[in-house]
């Protein structure tokens, strides 16, 4: 998903990111913030 690569490109290159989605997505949410933490990146 294109949305996903710039929040996680965007948070590697130091930028604060903010997420704002439906509720029913919130699962997918919380495993991207997961995924960037995963990698090294303070958020």
């Amino acid at each position: 998903m294109l949305g996903t690569t710039i929040v996680e490109y965007s948070a590697a290159q130091g930028c604060k990111v903010v997420l704002l989605d439906l509720d029913r997505m919130a699962d997918k949410g919380k495993q991207l913030v997961a995924g960037i933490k995963a990698d090294g990146v303070s958020m």
